[in-house]
């Protein structure tokens, strides 16, 4: 405290002394230096050299004095402040000086812009300041910088530089103009530039409502490109656009293309919603019902044709085999308000298959959504009625007892890790799962065993901070309910309970509210008593130790498995020994606590392929050596299985030493898929 009491004292006097202030400014603490700053702002007109102190200060290792300096420069309106201020960006960020510097920026934002005009101030080399600068100052003036910089000038062929971005977020319709003019000529921009810029056209249309002027029909031209990211792009902007006359065009896209480009004509189709539209949904729906062109098109009848197909979208419904599938569906279709009383119309008639029933149960339930009318539809056809929450609250004061008694956690593992319960999907284990819920690695060590059991009967009793769900209403009746991922002026990004982000745009939002916890009520319902004992008691046992600490990090969490078969046997085999995981056949399959793969897993995985002559299934993982020297595996299970590292192949051990660079490395074995249980 001692080298403070010059600083207070100086604080006391009313006069500056530029000496005292000097070697405040280069004291070892941060904090001091970052007072005496703002102590130069209160005296600027008094200290001689202010403007050299404060450029100093603007490069200081700490964040608060780097702060403090930007916002003092910002009582300086001149061309060299601005340039001191965005210089600030070169240097690490976070987001108080964020927001200093976007403030700063709009005060100086004259004599900056003067600055561009006259050519003091260069954009070359200073790309990520320039466009901070632009996104910090008023969309008019964004827009006159945008004319002065690109005047005379094509856009990158490459789309190399800031500027599809900065017209994206801040050009006026002729700059937009600009982006569509160029992607019409021949060569005008290379595939992967040309996506982009159709994109930033997209993104200024769905966040700012901002369209090029001229002709938007001509739009048309690109939905036959030869790449599948430009098609998608163009089908994009022909249903933003409204191009109605494009919806034939549209149709034939989403039947030639099974990649990027049909989503976003079903997307587009939706978009546009007129008869023609509705019909092409309609047929595409029925064609293949259990295809995920039909699931997707069904999804956007429920928005835009509710009433007339209600029973195509049903029969979808029912035609859909994987659980993953229709939950992804049920989300689609509940997102629609009013369409789970009218789907249960039908449903109550026709009836529906259990695992799709089990999967509406589950989404209806989700974020509090209120779905009184499916629930009890669909609720016996899932053979979910028996519901946890009618437990009496002697029952449930009696179950901490029972899962310590009855629980097995081992068995429990097995019933967290099901896909229809989709524990997996939303919390991590060790690192492993989803991010959505609280991380569950130490929860059994942390919480009680009562406290386990009333979060899974009533998920809302005790919603942990930050994990409380927000429901937002847009202004074509869809709803959409999930946690707040990221927001800024011009959207709002969710993370549903499908672990999906869903971007909806702030000019698009009719209300918005705080929800409940996104696990839904019910999600036990399925399980049978023992069952529930079984899970209760495998949570418990999290973070204990023992064979549950998921602390232990010298496991893998995660394999990334590998059919080889018949019709990829040529290609494959190198694929898989190498460890290239960038191909898109091998398959994330999260381990048990204890780093083990199951039997189900690798089942349900050659079961797939069966049809094809599965020969051997691969489990990749990677893993980081922190320092070179000698590192040991214990492959506990395959007898004698092959193993490749990085590639190389290291013979045929259940246990082997190898020396290793430090780094990202891969490690794969062989297993025998004929040894795997039912």
């Amino acid at each position: 405290m001692t080298s403070c009491a010059p600083f207070w004292t100086y604080l006391a006097l009313d006069k500056v002394n530029d000496d005292l202030l000097k070697e405040l400014l280069q004291a070892k603490d941060g904090r001091i230096r970052a007072a005496a700053v703002r102590v130069l702002g209160d005296w600027l007109n008094d200290v001689k050299g202010a403007e050299g102190l404060l450029a100093t200060a603007v490069k200081d290792d700490h964040p608060r004095v780097r702060l403090e300096a930007v916002r003092v420069l910002g009582m300086i309106p001149s061309a060299r402040s601005a340039e001191l201020v965005l210089s600030v960006l070169d240097l690490p960020m976070d987001t108080f000086l964020d927001y200093a510097i976007w403030l700063t920026i709009n005060e100086l934002s004259d004599e900056w812009i003067a600055a561009l005009k006259d050519g003091t101030w260069k954009p070359e080399g200073r790309e990520k300041q320039l466009e901070f600068g632009l996104r910090s100052i008023q969309p008019a003036d964004a827009s006159r910088v945008l004319d002065l910089l690109l005047s005379g000038k094509k856009l990158p062929k490459d789309g190399s530089g800031p500027w599809l971005d900065l017209i994206s977020s801040a050009g006026a319709p002729r700059d937009l103009q600009r982006i569509l003019n160029q992607a019409l000529e021949d060569g005008g921009f290379s595939d992967d530039a040309l996506a982009r810029g159709l994109k930033a056209l997209s993104e200024a249309n769905r966040l700012r409502k901002a369209r090029p002027e001229g002709n938007l029909g001509v739009i048309g031209k690109l939905l036959k490109h030869g790449s599948e990211a430009v098609c998608a792009e163009a089908a994009t902007l022909a249903g933003q656009w409204k191009r109605h006359h494009l919806t034939p065009q549209l149709i034939e896209l989403v039947k030639s293309s099974n990649g990027p480009a049909a989503g976003a004509g079903l997307n587009a189709l939706r978009t546009l919603g007129a008869k023609p539209a509705i019909q092409g949904l309609k047929d595409i729906a029925k064609t293949e019902p259990a295809s995920g062109k039909a699931r997707h098109a069904a999804s956007a009848l429920a928005a835009v044709d509710l009433n007339g197909s209600a029973e195509l979208i049903v029969s979808v419904l029912a035609a859909t085999k994987s659980d993953k599938d229709a939950l992804a569906l049920w989300r689609g279709i509940l997102a629609n308000k009013k369409a789970g009383e009218k789907v249960a119309m039908i449903i109550a008639g026709k009836g529906l298959p259990k695992q799709v029933a089990v999967a509406g149960m589950r989404v209806a339930r989700e974020g509090g959504r209120d779905e009184s009318m499916l629930v009890r539809i669909i609720g016996p056809i899932s053979g979910m009625m028996r519901s946890a929450a009618d437990l009496t609250p002697e029952q449930i004061k009696a179950l901490p007892a029972q899962v310590l008694a009855k629980g097995d956690p081992a068995r429990g593992e097995a019933i967290y890790r099901r896909q229809e319960l989709a524990c997996q999907a939303c919390h991590a284990i060790g690192g492993a799962g989803g991010m959505l819920g609280p991380d569950m690695t130490s929860i059994g060590a942390s919480a009680p065993v009562d406290y386990l059991i009333e979060s899974l009967i009533d998920p809302n009793a005790k919603v942990k901070e930050g994990y409380h769900s927000v429901v937002i209403e847009t202004n074509d009746d869809e709803e959409y309910s999930g946690i707040v991922r990221r927001e800024d002026d011009n959207e709002v990004v969710l993370l549903n309970a499908g672990n999906q982000e869903i971007s909806i745009p702030k000019n698009n939002i009719r209300s918005r509210q705080n929800g409940k916890s996104l696990m839904p009520t019910g999600l036990i319902d399925m399980l049978e008593d023992q069952q529930r004992l079984d899970l209760f008691r495998f949570l418990s046992e999290l973070g204990k130790p023992g064979p549950y600490d998921a602390s232990q990090s010298k496991v893998a969490r995660v394999f990334n498995v590998y059919a080889l078969h018949s019709s990829n046997q040529q290609s494959g085999e190198e694929t898989a020994k190498s460890g290239d995981l960038k191909d898109k056949a091998w398959e994330k399959v999260t381990t048990t606590v204890v780093g083990g793969l199951l039997d189900d897993d690798l089942n349900r995985i050659a079961k797939r392929w069966e049809l094809r002559g599965v020969i051997a299934l691969y489990a990749a993982a990677r893993f980081e050596v922190s320092k070179a020297g000698k590192v040991t595996f214990n492959i506990q299970g395959p007898k004698d299985a092959s193993v490749w590292i990085d590639g190389k192949p290291v013979g045929d051990k259940s246990q082997l030493s190898k020396n290793l660079d430090a780094g990202t490395h891969t490690i794969v074995v062989q297993l025998d898929h004929r040894s795997l249980h039912e």
